[in-house]
């Protein structure tokens, strides 16, 4: 082979290499990253950790001016498991968005048998757009409690 050749090679090889690193780098972060579903997710992962605090703070200012952060935590404390077993954004505005939601608890409210109280809930999450944060937020969570997998609720 000439050098001309394995120069053109050369340059082909590099030219694919760099074109295909590219393409995969640039869609790899935005697959799968929706900052509504991102915040949702968040809200309860930390509740089922008991980071309390993490959660409250995924609440709107609004929310959190009507409900103190003891009163909040208080709310999910006797929840031994709290789980997100489905979600999907069914509403996605510039400055709204709802997500269909469902969990999965268990908690210690079982009086009469002594043990844990397994539950499921479905419904809606409401987020709104906090321009002076410039993040989404939890405004409102609408879920009732499911009865043999059916919501009789919202």
């Amino acid at each position: 082979m000439s050098q001309k050749t394995i120069a053109a090679l050369f340059v082909l090889l590099i030219s694919s290499f760099i074109l295909t690193a590219s393409i995969g780098y640039s869609a790899e972060p935005y697959l799968g990253t929706d900052p509504v579903i991102s915040v949702v997710d968040s809200y309860f992962q930390a509740v089922g950790a008991k980071d309390f605090k993490t959660a409250y703070y995924l609440r709107t200012e609004c929310w959190r001016d009507c409900t103190s952060l003891k009163a909040f935590s208080a709310s999910w404390d006797d929840n031994v498991t709290t789980k997100l077993v489905d979600r999907a954004a069914c509403l996605n505005s510039e400055c709204k968005a709802v997500v269909k939601v469902r969990i999965y608890t268990e908690d210690n409210h079982c009086g009469w048998c002594q043990g844990t109280a397994p539950r499921y809930y479905s419904g809606k999450v409401y987020l709104v757009y906090e321009k002076s944060r410039r993040a989404w937020k939890i405004d409102r969570i609408a879920i009732d409690e499911e009865i043999n997998g059916i919501n009789f609720g919202k």
